[in-house]
């Protein structure tokens, strides 16, 4: 790599690392407030297959990021 980018591509992956760290702890704040506000999505049988489905669609995605198969 040419010496006049591998700053800048090191920072941009810091960066972008920072954004994840970011979207990560809004994920986590997000749902934790939903089910503090409303703890019924975590009891009502259609929420529960909902989040389920959300769930497995989120596992489904970070499996395949782990993996590299984006």
């Amino acid at each position: 790599m040419d010496a006049r980018y591998k700053d800048k591509a090191a920072a941009t992956g810091s960066i972008m690392l920072c954004e994840l760290q970011g979207a990560t702890e809004e994920f986590i704040f997000r749902w934790n407030v939903i089910f503090q506000e409303h703890p019924e999505v975590l009891i009502d049988k259609v929420c529960q297959k909902k989040l389920s489905e959300l769930m497995d669609r989120m596992m489904s995605y970070l499996k395949t990021v782990k993996e590299e198969k984006l």
